[in-house]
């Protein structure tokens, strides 16, 4: 499922998602994915093609992501976000990833065998602001208000995967209580 801004007030409710072929080639193909722009200025990023405006009010609720090519579910430049009761298994990249979004709530999250992080709120460092359009990922050269901004993640549970349970870079004024790792 992917979802290309500008949206808002989106919500996906006990969407499953699961790959046929076991084990999928790794590729862009994301469980779900949401991508926005990363700004609330007209000043566009380098690299950036699209609309010019963030996604905002996107909501995942009790739904499920199993054997993904890349990650279970990731977003990028979108704001205002609710994750509860997620629960991705067996993906060939992270679980649940966040890139230059703000003002998210996770709660009740998931994730078993990843095949990079388990949950990732990851930022990239460029000199100048940038959009890799090869990855989809935006790079800012200092923490903004969209640098994962503004993040209360709770309850969550990670088994198995190959790198990290958790992994924080690039990250403002955000919390994360209440995790188990295990296995990894």
């Amino acid at each position: 499922i992917v979802l290309r801004g500008p949206l808002e007030r989106v919500s996906l409710h006990n969407v499953a998602v699961r790959w046929a072929s076991q084990p999928a080639l790794r590729s862009m193909g994301d469980g779900i994915r949401v991508v926005g722009y990363a700004s609330d200025t007209s000043a566009v990023p380098d690299g950036w093609t699209g609309p010019g405006r963030p996604d905002s009010w996107v909501t995942l609720s009790d739904c499920r992501v199993e054997s993904s090519p890349q990650a279970g579910v990731s977003m990028m430049g979108v704001s205002d976000i609710t994750v509860d009761g997620l629960h991705v298994e067996n993906t060939m990249a992270d679980g649940l990833h966040f890139n230059a979004c703000r003002r998210g709530t996770v709660e009740r999250y998931s994730a078993t065998n990843t095949g990079d992080d388990g949950l990732a709120l990851v930022t990239y460092y460029s000199p100048e602001a940038r959009f890799d359009s090869a990855s989809e990922t935006f790079s800012f050269p200092a923490l903004t208000e969209w640098s994962n901004t503004d993040f209360d993640v709770t309850d969550v549970h990670v088994s198995g995967g190959a790198t990290n349970g958790v992994r924080l870079a690039g990250v403002n004024r955000s919390t994360v209580a209440a995790v188990v790792v295990d296995g990894i």
